[in-house]
């Protein structure tokens, strides 16, 4: 698989905790109330704000320290928004402005953004497309530039592989295989022509490239288990939350090339209330091809209740 910082570089799994703490309210009051009963000391004041704690100026501490807390809060909310993998709506899109990338629209008129989020690219996709970005900016045609052109010539692209067929050849072409959005993933011909057309351009493509678009094939496949319960649950709540979480896993793991490992589907089996999964096929990894994709077709599900 071509590797760039687009691919080394998990966004999604980048924890916004691990730079700005999760705040609470309860220590902000705590320090308020402490300062307050010190403040009233030294000024020979007695006073306790564990048992007076409707007096009025404990009240106040509450409703300031509760500002505090939310003040607090907007600033690190501000903070994430100019970071790639916190920034949301329109902050992501000035940090699209950044790397000259625009949010495409998804319909032909489509209405403003802050009127109809939906008429726009939703902001996993548009964030992915900005990481992309730098792989343009050197016109050197590496992998990651002709991903990110081929996603750019149209919303309907989901996913875009680059491969080098007959590397250090004299024949050598730069493949590039396409999937659309929909249930199948496959593009259709009108999606291939407009891809194809956008990575031929002159302002886009190397002049001493070969470039070779072809859409990706699904490689189908379908998932059977037995799921293990303990007495009581209600089985048919069960089977619908593996189901559900079995489709999810898969749909995230829909991209051209990409591996099913066997034991991702497992785990996504194993949803709360199952104590274990078992005759799960298929048995091995699934390794689509440089040009395929794994498609979840069928989810075959029988859940047996543990006796004793």
């Amino acid at each position: 698989m071509n590797t760039y910082s687009a691919t080394i570089l998990d966004l999604s799994s980048f924890d916004r905790r691990s730079i700005w703490p999760l705040r609470l309210f309860d220590p902000i009051l705590a320090a308020r109330l402490e300062r307050l009963k010190s403040e009233m000391q030294a000024a020979g004041i007695a006073f306790d704000t564990e048992k007076i704690a409707g007096e009025t100026s404990v009240r106040l501490q509450r409703v300031d320290g509760f500002r505090e807390w939310l003040m607090a809060q907007a600033l690190d909310d501000a903070q994430a928004s100019v970071l790639l993998a916190f920034a949301q709506g329109l902050m992501l899109d000035r940090k699209g402005d950044m790397h000259a990338t625009a949010r495409q629209a998804l319909v032909a008129d489509p209405r403003p953004y802050t009127e109809a989020p939906e008429d726009w690219e939703d902001d996993e996709r548009y964030r992915r497309r900005i990481q992309l970005a730098p792989e343009t900016f050197g016109g050197a045609g590496t992998a990651g530039m002709y991903e990110y052109h081929a996603k750019a010539a149209s919303p309907d692209v989901r996913d875009a592989r680059v491969f080098v067929v007959n590397r250090g050849k004299v024949d050598v072409t730069v493949e590039v295989s396409i999937m659309a959005n929909g249930p199948t993933g496959e593009p259709s011909a009108e999606l291939m022509r407009t891809v194809r057309a956008h990575l031929l351009r002159d302002d886009i493509k190397l002049l001493t490239d070969a470039v070779q678009v072809r859409p990706a094939r699904p490689m189908p496949y379908a998932v059977r288990a037995t799921l293990l319960i303990p007495p009581g649950p209600d089985a048919s709540i069960i089977r619908a939350t593996a189901v559900a979480a079995l489709q999810a896993k898969a749909d995230d793991l829909r991209r051209i090339g990409r591996t099913v490992p066997h034991s991702a589907i497992v785990a996504a089996l194993h949803v709360p209330g199952v104590d274990s999964a078992v005759q799960v096929m298929p048995a091995a990894d699934i390794e689509p091809l440089r040009f395929q994709y794994a498609l979840l077709t069928d989810i075959d599900l029988e859940v047996e209740v543990l006796r004793g």
